[in-house]
């Protein structure tokens, strides 16, 4: 599957998920069986111009939107991240990091007044400053 047909089937799975529509709902949108169906989410076939703005206006959505590329989630990117990192010394070192950098935020936040960084509570060894 190329990386934009990936991104296409991607967003339309995430919109299927979103309104709860089955695939069967899906492949009688678009005029097709439903083991054809099957392999366009399976993105052994890809998705036709008409029927990507099918599937759009559906959902009520631009075409556009359904042909970006899907961003990751924070946690989603981190998990990958750390996976490639080798040692324990070093995930220790990065989670360190992590917590001093929401410190660092949280304290500027609450200097100006704002809120803190939300799921924040402080330093959790006591010698927040």
């Amino acid at each position: 599957m190329t990386d934009f047909n990936n991104a296409v089937v991607s967003n339309i799975k995430v919109q299927m998920k979103k309104h709860h529509t089955k695939q069967i709902e899906m492949a009688n949108l678009l005029g097709v069986s439903k083991s054809m169906m099957s392999r366009i989410l399976k993105g052994n076939r890809r998705v036709r111009i008409d029927e990507l703005h099918r599937i759009a206006d559906y959902y009520h959505i631009q075409s556009e939107d359904l042909m970006r590329s899907p961003a990751a989630s924070y946690d989603e990117v981190m998990r990958i991240f750390m996976e490639r990192v080798r040692s324990d010394a070093a995930r220790e070192a990065l989670r360190t990091a992590d917590e001093l950098a929401d410190m660092t935020v949280f304290h500027a936040n609450v200097r100006k007044g704002e809120k803190a960084v939300p799921g924040y509570e402080g330093c959790k060894d006591g010698f927040d400053f």
